[in-house]
Order: structure tokens, then sequence, then C-alpha cells
């Protein structure tokens, strides 16, 4: 139980996420990954407007949340990201607490820091969800290799882009499906551990930005 309350006030929602919907929707992403059915992957991308709206989904929500009570709005949104889930009373109800607990951190930055505290929401709104999806869709890429499954991606980036991308080791990321349940401190020992038998099966990443440049810029 306090593990759920200070992820849930102390990272999830400061973060703008859901808590349990958030673990729900991973969950599912565990069983149906790069499906058509996956919530978290974002392998329906067909262009960057799909993209921009996986990256700023805010629209899409505020489309939903008014429509739960009764209101239209003339805003499109990207599909596949756990829709199935995202309108439940939970998750109205985490939607209303994040709020709360956003106008308290809000007057909190404000009243400390004056103007320095809009970089966080620059951060928080512009630039998060941008390193978020990019990381996503690098994590589960294997549409240049069909053969390897999309669960046995490990990325071995330079220091800079592991700092941005994958602060927690989520670069190891063929370790984290196999076993969802290891924590994150503990995945760089397993990959030594377990190297040979990594080697021989992972689908290897020299780094995040030279594959999202290749594939989904250049094309």
């Amino acid at each position: 139980k306090l593990n759920d309350i200070v992820a849930a006030y102390l990272a999830s929602f400061p973060s703008l996420s859901t808590y349990h919907n958030a673990r729900k929707r991973h969950i599912m992403h565990h069983l149906k990954t790069a499906t058509k059915d996956d919530p978290e992957r974002v392998s329906h991308i067909q262009d960057y407007k799909t993209f921009v709206k996986l990256v700023f989904p805010y629209f899409g929500l505020i489309k939903k949340v008014l429509g739960k009570f009764g209101w239209s709005m003339k805003v499109s949104s990207t599909p596949g990201r756990g829709d199935e889930t995202l309108m439940s009373d939970q998750v109205i109800g985490e939607i209303m607490r994040m709020i709360f607990v956003q106008i308290f951190l809000a007057i909190f930055l404000f009243y400390n820091f004056s103007g320095w505290a809009v970089l966080y929401y620059i951060s928080l709104i512009f630039i998060n969800p941008l390193f978020a999806n990019i990381r996503t869709l690098v994590e589960h890429y294997n549409c240049d290799q069909p053969e390897k499954s999309p669960k046995q991606v490990m990325i071995y980036p330079n220091l800079i882009e592991r700092f941005i991308f994958a602060p927690m080791s989520f670069n190891l990321h063929a370790i984290h499906h196999a076993n969802p349940t290891i924590p994150h401190f503990r995945l760089p020992q397993l990959a030594k551990n377990f190297s040979l038998e990594l080697q021989a099966v992972e689908l290897r990443r020299s780094g995040y930005l030279p594959v999202f440049w290749k594939y989904f810029i250049r094309g």
C-alpha cells in the first residue's frame, strides 16, 4: 500500500500520468506486445501526424473526459493506447487526484522558483512525451529484423543517450520482458550474468536516435 501511495503521488501524478491504469496498460503490453491490441507499442504509426498525436495526447484525453460527461469535442485521437480501460470510474478518480496534485505542485514551484517553474511544465508537456515515445518505438522495433521477436530488443547506447532515454536501465529491455517483476537496478547484473545467452537471441541496437532517425525520420 505504501508503495502504491508513494508511486502515485510522488511519481505518476506529478508526471501527468495515472497510476493504476498505467499498470494495467503495461501488463496488457506484456501480454500483447507488438500486436494491434498492444496498448503501449505505437506500432500503428503511419506518418508524422499519428506520431504527434501520441507524443501530445492531451487533446484526445480531454475529448474522452468531456465525452464521459456528455460533451463532444472535434478532436481526432489515435486508437490503441488502452482505450478499453481509460475511462473507468477508477481512472476518473485518479485524474481528479492528479489535477489536485498538479495544482499544489504548481503553487509550490511558482512560489519558490518564480518564472523558472515554467521549465518544469515545458519539459513535462513537450520534452518528456517526445523522449518516451521515441524510447518505446526503438525498444520494440523489429520491422528490419522480423525473424526476431520485438520482446528481445537490447539497446547499448552511449552515455548521453542512456541519461536521456534509459536512466533506469530500460535499454536492457529483453530481460524486462522475460521477467517484468525484476527491479530495474538488477537488470545490469543480469545482463552480465546471461551475456552469452542474450547474444544468441537479442535484437541488438547501438542506440536510440540512430534507429529512430533511420527508420522513422528518413523512412
